[in-house]
């Protein structure tokens, strides 16, 4: 008997869980069950039917805000209700099912802000902005990166209708400049802190274009096509080659760019063309060669004025010794005699010093002759 009352027991707990998976009070999200409570209604459509028209002193007009603080989002069962400070909202709780990347039909902010702390950039679009700036924001969009969502949402103003959003932080526009949107979305796309996860969501209700791989699946490279490279291939010389003036008449350069050839139908106005371009295309082609060999010439310049001076200081002294001492001699010890004194002259190896008398002892001399 009480066999049979504890497996009657154990199946009244299995239907009981059964029926509480069927009313769904145990589901937290399966991107299916209660997902018409965060989209209230709205499909991102233009109600009126009316486009918006963008004054055109609004055009060039884009805005640019962060948030100098970003709130620490969680995931939120279908059963709570998520409300945001902020519109649109730059960070905050959100669904535990992460979207696909690509562009919806619609997709609520509960879904989209799960993303951003991936690193993507999700694009937010008036249902009534104009038609032709929503198709060139998508355009850049989704060239620029595969982690990207887009989605119309109602409540931008209808002075701005685009906008870029990343974890904390919004670029407002409206009107659409590539070159400004492109540097936004490389400056902010990517700074989350999880943005090495590379894993696509798993939410697809109202996807209408899943994303594409634009550089490689980890976005390594932001707008590629806004990178310019230019491959410059060398001249082939084994061909003459033709260039156009202004009336596009041929001018025929020969190999070496020498010999140039004028156009033959060309009337007085046709420009004149001399061996200029041959100097113009060398210098621009070896400027490395031609900076060198300038910096050769000024060294080899001035290491010979250096040369010269030495050579003239050495012949001037050389000079001013043969003047002084002509001969072999001895070296004195003293070759200037003190004031008064009696000034030795130098005299060859063998023999000793003469001595040469002064000025004063001439004098004495010449009185003691007078007096005798």
């Amino acid at each position: 008997m009480m066999k049979d009352f504890s497996s009657l027991l154990f199946l009244f707990a299995i239907l009981f869980s059964c029926s509480s998976l069927l009313d769904g009070s145990q589901i937290c999200d399966n991107g299916e069950y209660k997902i018409e409570e965060d989209i209230s209604g709205e499909d991102g459509s233009c109600k009126d039917q009316n486009r918006l028209i963008i004054k055109e002193y609004l055009k060039p007009a884009g805005l640019n805000f962060c948030t100098e603080h970003t709130e620490d989002g969680g995931t939120k069962c279908m059963s709570e209700e998520l409300h945001y400070s902020a519109t649109p909202p730059l960070s905050g709780d959100y669904r535990p099912l992460a979207p696909k990347y690509g562009e919806y039909s619609y997709l609520p902010p509960q879904r989209w802000l799960h993303v951003l702390k991936y690193g993507a950039v999700v694009l937010l679009y008036h249902p009534c902005a104009p038609m032709d700036q929503v198709i060139a924001m998508k355009d850049i969009l989704s060239g620029c990166m595969r982690k990207h969502i887009i989605t119309p949402y109602p409540h931008l103003s209808e002075e701005k209708p685009l906008a870029l959003v990343t974890l904390g932080c919004m670029y407002n526009m409206s009107w659409v400049d590539k070159a400004p949107v492109e540097e936004w979305i490389t400056a902010h796309a990517l700074k989350a802190s999880e943005s090495v996860v590379t894993q696509d969501g798993e939410y697809d209700s109202g996807l209408v274009q899943p994303a594409d791989i634009v550089s490689d699946v980890a976005d390594s490279i932001v707008c590629p096509s806004s990178i310019s490279t230019v491959t410059i291939e060398p001249p082939d010389l084994t061909t003459p080659t033709t260039i156009h003036n202004t009336s596009d008449d041929p001018i025929d350069i020969s190999p070496d760019y020498t010999q140039l050839t004028t156009p033959t139908n060309c009337s007085n106005d046709c420009p004149a063309v001399t061996n200029h371009i041959t100097v113009v295309y060398f210098i621009e082609h070896h400027i490395l060669l031609f900076t060198l060999f300038i910096i050769s010439l000024v060294l080899f310049i001035l290491l010979l004025s250096i040369w010269i001076c030495y050579l003239r200081r050495n012949s001037s002294m050389r000079e001013r010794r043969r003047r002084v001492t002509p001969g072999k001699y001895k070296p004195m010890n003293s070759f200037f005699p003190k004031p008064g004194g009696v000034m030795a002259i130098a005299i060859p190896e063998m023999g000793l010093p003469k001595a040469m008398p002064s000025e004063r002892e001439k004098l004495i001399v010449e009185s003691d002759e007078d007096e005798l």
